[in-house]
């Protein structure tokens, strides 16, 4: 699996643009381990928010596009319901002006 960002058009968008079980793997004191019968799922402590920007330079005076993506990963306090997670929203913004929503 490609996991490199080639090329983001405005309307495109992917449902995970992280791999949250490396998140969760990397900072294991931001999550808790929840079991409600035979599934279990790491949840975090308190609602995070992530902020990943995309920077892609090109032509020949090295124009900049810049793509900033506000991600919300939601925790039992903020969405209650085990069987919603993970919860994860993401909007993308550009120039401070949210300008797209994904809800997975």
């Amino acid at each position: 699996m490609d996991k490199s960002l080639h090329h983001l058009n405005p309307k495109e968008a992917i449902k995970e643009l992280i791999p949250i079980g490396e998140v969760a793997s990397h900072y294991p004191e931001l999550f808790e381990e929840i079991e409600r019968g035979k599934e279990m799922k790491r949840i975090p402590r308190e609602t995070l928010e992530i902020i990943l920007r995309i920077i892609i330079t090109h032509g020949l005076f090295r124009e900049k596009v810049i793509d900033s993506y506000k991600i919300e990963w939601g925790s039992l306090k903020s969405y209650p319901q085990f069987e919603d997670h993970p919860v994860v929203n993401c909007w993308n913004m550009r120039d401070g002006t949210y300008v797209y929503k994904l809800k997975s």
